[in-house]
Order: structure tokens, then C-alpha cells, then sequence
């Protein structure tokens, strides 16, 4: 998994999103679910 050591990076808005930096996995258990609420912007 990717670390954020000695990377910054500053708030331009949603749109300059490097999506290169996001990282995605599989998920497939009927048995859990998974619920995240912020008021804030997230990449969950």
C-alpha cells in the first residue's frame, strides 16, 4: 500500500484529483457493510 511520507500536497478543488494516487480493492462479503458519513470530501 502506498505511503504519504514527504508527499504534500496543497487544495485546488475536486477537480485536480491525480487519480493515479487512489487506490482500490475488492470487496465481496454479504455478511458486512460498510458505511462512512462526513460533511467533509472523502475519497473512500
Amino acid at each position: 500500500m502506498a505511503k504519504a511520507e514527504d508527499k504534500y500536497f496543497k487544495f485546488k478543488g475536486e477537480e485536480e484529483i491525480n487519480p493515479d494516487f487512489l487506490e482500490t480493492f475488492s470487496f465481496d462479503s454479504p455478511n458486512q457493510y460498510i458505511m462512512t458519513e462526513t460533511d467533509e470530501f472523502s475519497a473512500v
